[in-house]
């Protein structure tokens, strides 16, 4: 086992704190780890997405909160062509053209423990997942909203398996304001939709 791990100790980092830059971003066999879910906190300020994998295998990223991510692609997070594990993250007020906590992309995502909160996009307001395989257990989406399709999570061309997850009072403005699905096949057990909007359908 040759993994690396990046530890991130209490604090806020920040453009304008520390001059962390954004995005984030890891390679092979490197983790980033806080110390604690809320009391490290990733803020991009706006400038740039929060962490960004990009063919990364073997990466675990946990114990941390991103905030204020602004991507044409995964406003917190943006997974492409990678393997990843995301546990006890927090994603909140990120906001990108396509998945505003989390874009997925060719890739196998499993998040445990994960909230994902108040954040915006064009479309998957939470999550947008495209050409993945993708777990989600323990999982909040909540208040996330987007302009088009999946208030909650966008699902293309995707297998989702979802395990105790609450996905509650998200809005789409156009279609689909807790889950919406193209091409795509969900497995879901012990999960709740609720109080979701759509201004079209769904």
């Amino acid at each position: 086992n040759h993994d690396r791990t990046i530890y991130l100790a209490e604090g806020v980092y920040s453009p304008s704190t520390n001059g962390e830059f954004f995005p984030v971003s890891l390679i092979d066999h490197v983790n980033l780890e806080g110390i604690d879910e809320e009391n490290v906190i990733l803020d991009a300020e706006g400038y740039a997405g929060g962490v960004r994998l990009y063919d990364v295998q073997y990466c675990d990223l946990s114990k941390f909160t991103v905030i204020n991510g602004n991507s044409g692609h995964g406003g917190g997070i943006t997974c492409i062509n990678s393997d990843v594990e995301i546990s006890d993250v927090t994603l909140s007020e990120n906001q990108a053209g396509y998945g505003g906590g989390v874009y997925i992309d060719n890739s196998s995502v499993e998040m445990d423990d994960v909230i994902v909160h108040d954040n915006s996009s064009g479309y998957g307001g939470g999550i947008y997942l495209e050409d993945s395989d993708v777990n989600l257990h323990n999982i909040i989406i909540e208040e996330n909203s987007c302009t088009h399709e999946g208030g909650g999570i966008k699902i293309v061309d995707s297998e989702l398996m979802i395990g105790n997850v609450l996905i509650s009072a998200n809005i789409s403005q156009d279609d689909g304001g807790g889950i919406f699905v193209h091409n795509g096949e969900i497995v879901m057990q012990s999960s709740r939709i609720e109080n979701c909007s759509a201004g079209g359908s769904g």
